[in-house]
């Protein structure tokens, strides 16, 4: 999985052993993101923030 700054540079990858299908930030901070796909779950702790809005 890539993840990219607002401006749309590369700032690195998560490696996940299985495609994702649906991602969620969480948290007060929004620096857990929850990532599932074929049949797996994972927790990955950010760095940085993750979005803060409301999704549509």
């Amino acid at each position: 999985m890539q993840v990219f700054n607002p401006q749309g540079q590369l700032l690195g990858t998560i490696p996940l052993s299985r495609a994702p299908q649906n991602l969620a930030f969480a948290g007060p901070d929004k620096k857990t993101l929850y990532v599932v796909g074929r049949g797996a779950a994972f927790k990955v702790q950010l760095l940085a923030q993750g979005f803060k809005g409301r999704a549509k």
